[in-house]
């Protein structure tokens, strides 16, 4: 592939995956800066601490489908390598948004998205073990977590190599440490 499509590639991923969803839900729909409410991010457990359920998965719906559509998109057309490296660029554009000075969310949702376009079976997986641990625990971050790390453990995945994912979560883990 010839490197300024793939750099054009990667730059448009960034953008959609930089569209701040829950500040512009919570600007829209309740007229406020969802950053001057809670923690001040702008993902969807802050937007749903603040301005309740529908809210919330409103903001959790878009943010995962910034990171879904970009990397099946780039899944279905191109190189699986190639896909990861757009589904990254999507997550990166959610935490560090050019529309928000690069302060954006942690990128779960995001991150959920991309997933989801990589390893569908994987991902619904570590997304119940996400929903089980967040609802007997109360702690969303703790399930986000916990279901980050259960996704290389489930990677028994036959169309998909184990190193192309392994890296991958392991680019994606350093964002979490941030």
């Amino acid at each position: 592939m010839n490197i300024y499509i793939l750099f054009s590639l990667m730059i448009v991923s960034y953008l959609i995956g930089g569209i701040p969803s829950g500040y512009l839900y919570v600007r829209f729909a309740f007229k406020k800066n969802i950053r001057d409410f809670g923690s001040g991010n702008i993902g969807s457990t802050n937007v749903m601490r603040v301005f309740g359920k529908k809210a919330g998965i409103t903001t959790f719906v878009f943010d995962f489908l910034k990171g879904f559509i970009v990397t099946l998109i780039a899944r279905i057309y191109l190189e699986p390598n190639i896909a990861v490296f757009i589904g990254v660029m999507a997550i990166i554009g959610h935490i560090f948004p050019v529309y928000l000075k690069f302060k954006g969310g942690k990128g779960v949702a995001t991150s959920a998205g991309v997933f989801f376009a990589l390893c569908p079976a994987i991902s619904f997986i570590a997304i119940s073990i996400w929903y089980v641990i967040s609802k007997t625990t109360k702690y969303v971050s703790l399930g986000s977590i916990i279901a980050v790390v259960s996704f290389p453990i489930l990677m028994i995945y036959p169309s998909m190599s184990y190193q192309r994912l392994l890296y991958f979560m392991n680019i994606i883990s350093i964002f979490y440490l941030l």
